[in-house]
């Protein structure tokens, strides 16, 4: 099999390194032969420029046990044991976290009584993350990290009456100011409802700050962390809501006016979707007109992503003729719009797959742009339009300053940077 032929979803491996690079004082260890190596320099090397995963000194937030041959045979735990010393002795981790490789769940190693043992003998929490078969994925593996910290998390009694909300399953894919200013952005249009954000699971933060999810009276759970929201609502006797992203003009009026239905602050939410509107619509209008509508589209992207930016680009009246899902099944899609278009579907395909599709819809003049991660930049290197980098793994496109592509600065954003990327190539194809 050539490298080509590697699928675009990444591991539920990666998924678990996301969730540890996105809280500041946790570490992992990853139960697995020398091969899984290379899962923390895919998150915090090529990804996140902001990244503490890896560091200079050797002193890594992710190790590895290093299995060989006679570990399969005898057990892995005595290699597991002295990891999670070492690292904890070394890191003086505020909360360690462990997974075992596919390969280790099929010999039957049980590690959840050795982690109690090291949990009291340490006196630092010790979370056994499921392993994940081969048929999960990355989102997959970034879900079971919050619900096992949801387990986990101590959450004190408030003395004050609990107020404002918690945001529970931040795909938090890297520090950087795309995803910070994700972050801003959502506490900017909830305060505009009167809603302080109490926590948000996950968005770089200490593991002691995840335990202020209790002063929340209500849990908004966004996709990837609905079962870590509902275990915690359990917990703490509180609502949770599903929720999408809040992507686009639509997208985030829709978003707002759910939040605002439950919480009573319907007008404040009208005022404000009315003052967004009238500030970032007239930037739009020309752009669109002139430079927008009729393109096509190929999208790329998780499934909640993947979804909100579609839509959105409807709205700019624009076409989207594919969208390639970087997960292993597609029900986390979602149902589509009944007005909607609906583009052509892949669920995880490989780089091969999607380079011939997008080869042939260029050929038939029905593709004037691709969005997508990194992985599929490789999939569209050799085409003759251009590309915008979004997503995990971002390999070339990095933030430096605030490139939110959530609420409305995120729909301005993304409208300035689709734009410009079209005006760049046609400049330079002449």
């Amino acid at each position: 099999m050539s490298g080509h032929s590697l699928p675009t979803t990444p591991s539920y491996l990666d998924g678990v390194s996301l969730a540890v690079n996105a809280i500041s004082d946790a570490s992992l260890v990853i139960d697995c032969a020398s091969c899984g190596e290379d899962r923390a320099g895919n998150v915090g090397v090529n990804h996140d420029l902001m990244s503490t995963l890896t560091r200079a000194d050797g002193q890594h937030r992710v190790q590895y046990t290093n299995l060989d041959a006679n570990d399969y045979v005898m057990g892995t735990e005595r290699k597991l044991d002295r990891r999670v010393r070492e690292m904890v002795a070394a890191r003086r981790c505020s909360v360690m976290l462990t997974v075992q490789s596919s390969a280790i769940q099929l010999i039957g190693v049980d590690a959840e009584p050795l982690a109690e043992l090291l949990e009291a003998e340490l006196e630092v929490p010790v979370c056994v993350i499921p392993t994940g078969p081969l048929s999960k994925d990355w989102l997959d593996g970034y879900q079971a990290a919050l619900l096992a910290l949801a387990r986990k998390i101590p959450l004190l009694p408030q003395s004050a009456a609990r107020k404002g909300v918690a945001i529970v399953g931040h795909l938090m894919d890297r520090l950087e100011q795309d995803q910070m200013a994700n972050l801003a952005e959502l506490k900017r249009m909830l305060g505009a409802l009167s809603l302080d954000v109490a926590c948000t699971w996950l968005d770089g933060s200490s593991y002691a700050r995840l335990s202020d999810v209790a002063r929340a009276e209500l849990i908004l759970a966004l996709p990837y962390g609905t079962q870590a929201a509902k275990h915690l609502a359990g917990r703490l006797g509180c609502e949770a809501i599903e929720m999408g992203l809040p992507i686009g003009l639509q997208g985030t009026c829709a978003w707002l006016r759910t939040i605002a239905g439950r919480c009573g602050q319907q007008e404040r939410a009208e005022a404000f979707i009315r003052a967004e509107l009238d500030a970032l619509v007239p930037r739009l209008e020309w752009v669109v007109r002139r430079h927008l509508a009729g393109r096509c589209v190929a999208i790329a992207a998780e499934p909640a992503m993947a979804r909100g930016l579609s839509a959105m680009l409807r709205e700019l009246g624009m076409r989207v003729v594919l969208m390639a899902l970087h997960a292993r099944r597609d029900e986390a899609l979602g149902a589509p719009g009944e007005d909607a278009e609906e583009p052509e579907l892949l669920v995880d395909p490989a780089i091969a797959q999607l380079e011939a599709r997008f080869a042939e819809l260029v050929q038939a003049g029905e593709l004037d742009l691709v969005i997508g991660s990194g992985k599929v930049r490789d999939a569209a290197r050799s085409l003759p339009i251009p590309f915008l980098e979004l997503g995990f793994p971002s390999h070339v496109r990095h933030a430096l300053f605030e490139a939110p592509w959530m609420g409305f600065r995120g729909a301005a954003w993304l409208v300035d940077a689709v734009f410009n990327v079209l005006s760049e190539w046609e400049y330079r194809r002449g």
